[in-house]
């Protein structure tokens, strides 16, 4: 099948972090057989009034990428207007993809502006759309947007709309008459990169790692303290390995600890993958997650997780692979000390992250999706 993937996060040369998780969704896709061009939306700050470039070529994976670029000194407006959004795309969708790539189905990532936009050109060019959902913000959206009816109604229009933990089923499933098309496919781990390998214990220190982009709603000040509580009474030194970079890294930085922290800010994912090869334990502590990328691939590599009991994270920890943790500093102290006392099986942690996060499963459940139309 012809698919037109589109979103309004996708990476590109200024950014190419920018939504790397529905590029790797893309991939799966593609791997799976189907035909995939992708079509993304970036909106940004320049400094000037306004201008609109373009980004195109042809991905590592062999799909066919186009990036409409809009910078404006007023960009916070422009986003907010999915009608202005929506002629850009469906004029460049019509001139330069449409002629060449008639997709069977308009694949939309994020309600906001993107299945917006996708509802918008499915009803024009009389077609199937699909929207996956990852958004964490969809209640504040719906409750506070004037244009939310929009939203409700891409939702109603959508055949099917996939995301990426029941979780977030639950919380978008009060938008839907009919909640039975909203299925769950996760996001895609790199198996490759994030693979099993054997854990080397030394007996004279334990080593943690973590990764986020260091905002809100990220906590890492619980378990930095609950290991600063830890590392005065336990004979062995702790060591904690922090990669990405963000505003909360700057009093953490400022504090004067009993243990090593090491700052790597964003490295390249072999790197990622070589810091959880070497740790004993992975720590992820969070207000609200709709999935978490690092926590899959933490577990695809064997690493067991310390995580926090919120949003989707019990659907991936448990206690064969970690443990559950309430916000607090005294709980995570808790739980810190008796995941050290737990022999956990690395090997079967990484199989079964591999078995479910693998772009090979990902994209054969969307091959059947698309088949099942």
């Amino acid at each position: 099948m012809k698919i037109l993937f589109l979103s309004s996060l996708y990476p590109s040369k200024e950014y190419p972090l920018n939504g790397n998780f529905i590029k790797e969704h893309a991939s799966a896709i593609k791997n799976a057989g189907e035909e995939v061009v992708v079509l993304a939306l970036n909106v940004s700050y320049w400094e000037n009034v306004f201008r609109k470039r373009i980004e195109k070529f042809t991905d590592e994976y062999g799909i066919e990428t186009h990036i409409i670029h809009i910078q404006s000194r007023f960009y916070k407006w422009i986003y907010i207007n999915p009608f202005f959004l929506y002629s850009v795309l469906q004029k460049y969708f019509h001139e330069t993809i449409y002629p060449s790539f008639n997709p069977d189905i308009i694949h939309s990532n994020i309600l906001y502006p993107c299945a917006i936009i996708g509802d918008k050109l499915s009803v024009k060019y009389n077609k199937t759309h699909i929207i996956t959902e990852h958004w964490s913000k969809v209640d504040k959206y719906m409750g506070t947007n004037l244009l939310s009816f929009q939203g409700r109604r891409s939702y109603r229009n959508a055949k099917f709309i996939t995301v990426v933990s029941k979780f977030l089923k639950n919380n978008i499933s009060k938008y839907l008459p009919d909640s039975s098309k909203i299925k769950i496919i996760p996001n895609v781990v790199d198996i490759n990169i994030f693979s099993f390998s054997p854990k080397k214990s030394d007996n004279d220190k334990v080593i943690f790692s973590c990764i986020a982009k260091w905002n809100h709603p990220k906590q890492p000040m619980l378990f930095v303290n609950a290991l600063e509580q830890i590392s005065k009474i336990i004979s062995k030194k702790i060591e904690l390995h922090f990669v990405g970079d963000g505003s909360q890294l700057i009093e953490i930085k400022k504090l004067n600890l009993s243990y090593k922290i090491h700052f790597y800010g964003d490295i390249p994912k072999l790197h990622v993958a070589e810091i959880l090869h070497k740790s004993d334990f992975f720590l992820h502590a969070s207000l609200i997650e709709t999935f978490s990328i690092v926590v899959a691939e933490a577990l695809s590599t064997g690493t067991p997780v310390i995580a926090s009991n919120v949003g989707a994270l019990p659907e991936l920890v448990n206690e064969a692979n970690g443990i559950l943790v309430e916000n607090t500093v005294q709980e995570w102290e808790k739980a810190i000390n008796s995941a050290m006392k737990i022999s956990f099986n690395h090997l079967a942690i990484s199989e079964a992250g591999k078995n479910k996060f693998s772009k090979e499963s990902i994209g054969k459940q969307f091959s059947e999706l698309y088949k099942s139309i």
